[in-house]
Order: structure tokens, then sequence, then C-alpha cells
């Protein structure tokens, strides 16, 4: 049961019917997959997710294996969830235009071999490894132009792609309430603003550096001009 809330923020409403969405797809299954990047968004989804099936299945994309953060809240999961059966870790599907394009490397030979590997891709690996169907994601409509014309179309729910976005219609400020009164410790802010995950952003670079100095020689391994990002960012921020 979602706990007293904030007047105002209609969050007992909303998490009714993001549980009706998830309700649908339990008709046809026991068992779901939850793509988690360990942000807000997505480790609200899983809570909800593991009310209503059986069996979840997460997986996670990562840049680079073994960030101790990212490892941090894989355990907790684990740990919270007894229905959680496994959070698998697969290589992000962007890697493959990151090295094609030589970002933050140098242009070492045979990068240009690199396979092209999609999202979809990625998606099919996990429903082939799991032998589940059904993903549910952390993407709400206020996030982009993109993901509002998405659900335009879909409202919450993709048949024909057999996903589910329980938090389509949440605001921020109603994902941060149902962490606090579901006493799941908010993550740290490691991308884009209000975003969490991990990525080449500066914000998660800086991170690594200041915080994981081992995790940042091995990032520093496979991207050296990591620091040239930092550097140009942090030269932006004094000028202003």
């Amino acid at each position: 049961m979602v706990s007293s809330q904030p007047q105002g923020l209609n969050l007992e409403r909303l998490v009714k019917s993001a549980v009706n969405l998830l309700k649908i797809v339990r008709s046809e299954t026991p068992d779901i997959i939850v793509a988690l990047s360990f942000g807000k968004d997505s480790l609200v989804t899983l809570d909800l997710c593991t009310r209503i099936f059986e069996k979840i299945y997460a997986f996670y994309l990562y840049r680079l294996p073994g960030v101790k953060i990212i490892e941090k809240y894989r355990r907790l999961v684990k740990r919270r969830y007894k229905n959680l059966k496994k959070v698998m870790m697969v290589p992000h599907f962007d890697l493959s235009r990151i090295f094609r394009n030589a970002v933050l490397m140098p242009h070492w030979r045979g990068l240009e071999e690199t396979p092209s590997v999609s999202f979809r891709e990625v998606e099919d690996y996990v429903r082939l490894e799991t032998g589940v169907e059904w993903v549910a994601y952390g993407w709400r409509r206020n996030e982009s132009i993109n993901r509002a014309l998405i659900f335009k179309k879909c409202g919450g729910i993709d048949f024909n792609a057999c996903r589910v976005f329980p938090i389509w219609q949440w605001q921020i400020k109603h994902v941060y309430a149902y962490l606090d009164m579901q006493k799941i410790p908010r993550p740290p802010l490691l991308g884009r603003k209000n975003q969490g995950g991990f990525d080449f952003h500066p914000e998660a670079l800086k991170y690594l550096r200041d915080h994981e100095p081992e995790t940042w020689r091995r990032w520093l391994e496979c991207f050296p001009f990591s620091p040239v990002m930092l550097c140009s960012e942090e030269s932006e921020s004094h000028a202003i």
C-alpha cells in the first residue's frame, strides 16, 4: 500500500492507473522484464512490477561494466525484491555507434568494422535469454517530445511491441514522492538534468573521476579523450 501522500500530487490515482496497466499485461503472462537504469523512473517501475508479477527479470545497459554506484543499486534491488530473479548486465546498444565513430577515443584501426546494434536487437536478446515477451519501461511523456508522441499513439501500452509504460503520466514530483513513501533510496543524478543512470554526460564522468578513481582509470583505457570533455565543461562553468 502507498502510505499518506502530499496534497495535490494525486499519487494514489496515478499508482492505481499504473497498476491497472500492469494488470492488463499480467492477464497474458505471469512474468515480465524491466528495463533498469537504476535511475528514479526505472526504480519506481520495478517496484510497481514486483507487486503484480510472479517473476521479474531486469536488464541494465552498461557503457562500462563494474561501476560501483551501479553495482550498489544492483545489490539493493536484489536484496529488496524476492521475485526479482535476475539483473542482466548487457552492453549498451549505443556503444556500437560510439566505437564506430571513435567518440572520446583515437581512431583505432578496425573501429569502422564495429557491427551496428539496435535498441530492438538488444531488447530481443533479453527476451531470448529470459523467455519472457513483455518489457516494462520507466518512460514518461513529459520527458521529451518524442516520448510524448509515442504515448499519444499507444497510451501507455504497446501490444504490438509487447511494451508497457506504467508511469507514463507521472511527473517528476510524483516519482520522488513514491520513492520516498516506499523508502527506496533516491539515486544520484549522474547524467542529464533530472535523469539517473550513467552515460557520457560530463556530470557522470565527474562522478567517476571524483568518487571512483579505479573505475575512472578503466574508463580512460576505453575513452582516453574524456578529460578533454571535462576540461571544456569546467572552463565554460568558470566563464559564466
